[in-house]
């Protein structure tokens, strides 16, 4: 199985993977968002774990790798990556029919760096670019024929000003 990975609105890149990440900035009410969609290009249907429920909420598979205007690479997550677990950890995934996109939405303010005072939204403001990176460890395709695993980064997004 095959994954693709890609930034919206114009460019894409290919992996080794038969599915589709694309990366959009919104302006979404109340703040700014960044729009992650994952597409099935497989003419099969895939599963694919994006991430666990914490108890709190769902914590996705996803790295936000900011990079600043003197070339700082920082590693972010969503806020929900840094909540306690409250209770039974449950897997999160979805399953994607052939062409058939997921879309997650992220306020900017939402994506915490190291500092945890530092977020997307700041750092996008300062200049900053964006990329994800998804990874998914699992069980051979073997086991379970339509389990997607496997590594991906996106190209670089630079919200427009």
């Amino acid at each position: 199985m095959r994954l693709l990975l890609a930034c919206l609105p114009s460019i894409s890149h290919r992996h080794s993977g038969r599915k589709n990440l694309r990366l959009q900035f919104g302006s979404e009410a109340p703040s700014p968002t960044l729009r992650v969609l994952l597409q099935n290009v497989s003419p099969q249907e895939q599963d694919v774990l994006t991430g666990y429920d914490n108890g709190r909420g769902p914590v996705y598979n996803l790295t936000f790798i900011a990079k600043t205007r003197d070339g700082k690479v920082v590693d972010g997550h969503e806020l929900a990556a840094f909540f306690p677990v409250t209770g039974l950890v449950l897997p999160l995934s979805v399953s994607l029919r052939a062409g058939a996109i997921h879309e997650l939405v992220f306020p900017l303010r939402n994506i915490i760096y190291s500092s945890r005072t530092d977020t997307l939204e700041n750092l996008t403001l300062a200049g900053s670019s964006v990329r994800v990176f998804f990874e998914v460890n699992g069980p051979s395709s073997d086991t379970l024929p339509h389990q997607w695993s496997g590594k991906l980064n996106s190209l670089e997004l630079t919200p427009a000003h």
